[in-house]
C-alpha cells in the first residue's frame, strides 16, 4: 500500500516498480541476487486523486499531479466512493483488458477499467494548482483517446476513415463494472477512437451493473466520437445531458436492461452517426 516501505524504502506513489535489486544469503553462505517486481497499490482512505499529463506526483492535488499511466493502474484499484479529476490534454489506457498488468506497447485490448464506483471529472487547465475543482470542458478538452496511430487521424472521412481506424484504434477505452449500489459520475471527457473488434466487442464506453444493484449514473459534457459503438449502458438508472456523440460507426448510444423511465437524455447531439443514434 502506498505510503508503506519495503527493502527500506517508503513508496508513496501507487504504481507497479520493476527492478528492484536485493541481495541476500543461501543455508551455504552463497551470496543470492533476487530481483522484485513491486505492486504499490494505493492508499484506500484516500479519495480524490489528481492527474496532469506529465504529472510527477502520488496524484494528491494539482501541484502533485499523477500521470495518465499511474491514473490508469490507480483507476482499476480504488474503492468505491474514489474520484479522479483530469486536466486538459490526452490520455491513453496503458494496461490490459482488466486494467493491472502493462500491456505491450501496440497491444490494441488496453483500456481503463474498474469493478468499482469511480467517478471521472474532465476540463481543469493544465496549470490548475491546489485542490481548485472549476472547470471548462469547452475550453480545456481532456480526451481519453485509443488513437495508436492512424494514417490521418486529424480529419475524418467516412470513405477511407474506417478501414483506417479498425486496424489501429484500441476496442474500448473505459469500462467500468460495479459490484455495488451506487453513483457514478462521468463529466467533462472526450472519448475518441475505439474502433478494434474484439473477442469482448468494441465500445468507447461500457458502463454495466447487474438487476441485483442500483447503479445511478450521470454523464455529463461529454462528447464521444469515432466509435464502432459509443456508450453501452446495462442496468443502470442513466442521466445524460448536454452530451455530443458525433461520427460513430454503429450505435452512438445502445442501451440494455432498463426500464422506460432508467434512461433521461437532455440537451444533447448526435451527428453523423451510422446505424441508429439510440438503441
Amino acid at each position: 500500500v502506498a505510503g508503506k516501505s519495503f527493502l527500506s524504502k517508503v513508496y508513496n506513489k501507487p504504481g507497479i516498480y520493476e527492478g528492484i535489486v536485493d541481495t541476500t544469503e543461501d543455508a551455504n553462505g552463497c551470496e543470492l541476487i533476487v530481483t522484485h517486481k513491486l505492486v504499490v497499490k494505493p492508499n484506500p482512505s484516500v479519495k480524490e486523486y489528481y492527474v496532469k499529463v506529465k504529472g510527477e506526483g502520488d496524484g494528491s492535488n494539482w501541484d502533485e499531479a499523477m500521470n495518465g499511466a499511474d491514473f490508469a493502474f490507480v483507476f482499476s484499484q480504488v474503492p468505491d466512493g474514489t474520484k479522479f479529476y483530469l486536466a486538459e490534454g490526452e490520455y491513453q489506457p496503458v494496461y490490459d483488458e482488466y486494467g493491472k498488468i502493462p500491456a505491450e506497447k501496440d497491444s490494441l485490448s488496453k483500456r481503463v477499467y474498474t469493478e468499482k464506483l469511480v467517478s471521472l471529472y474532465g476540463g481543469f487547465p493544465d496549470t490548475a494548482t491546489g485542490t481548485n475543482k472549476n472547470s471548462d470542458p469547452k475550453k480545456y478538452i481532456t480526451i481519453i483517446s485509443g488513437d495508436m496511430g492512424h494514417d490521418n487521424p486529424s480529419t475524418f472521412s467516412k470513405e477511407n476513415a474506417y478501414a483506417d481506424f479498425r486496424k489501429n484504434d484500441l476496442g474500448y477505452l473505459l469500462k467500468m463494472l460495479p459490484k455495488s449500489a451506487g453513483d457514478i459520475e462521468l463529466k467533462g471527457i472526450t472519448f475518441a477512437h475505439a474502433c478494434q473488434t474484439t473477442k469482448e466487442g468494441t465500445c468507447a464506453v461500457q458502463i454495466m451493473s447487474s438487476s441485483t444493484n442500483e447503479v445511478n449514473c450521470i454523464v455529463s459534457e461529454c462528447t464521444i466520437y469515432q466509435a464502432e459503438q459509443g456508450m453501452f449502458i446495462s442496468d443502470c438508472v442513466t442521466e445524460i445531458k448536454d452530451c455530443s456523440f458525433k461520427n460513430n460507426y454503429n450505435n452512438a448510444l445502445y442501451v440494455s436492461s432498463l426500464d422506460k423511465h432508467d434512461l433521461t437524455v437532455t440537451r444533447s447531439t448526435f451527428e453523423e452517426n451510422e446505424g441508429y443514434s439510440m438503441t
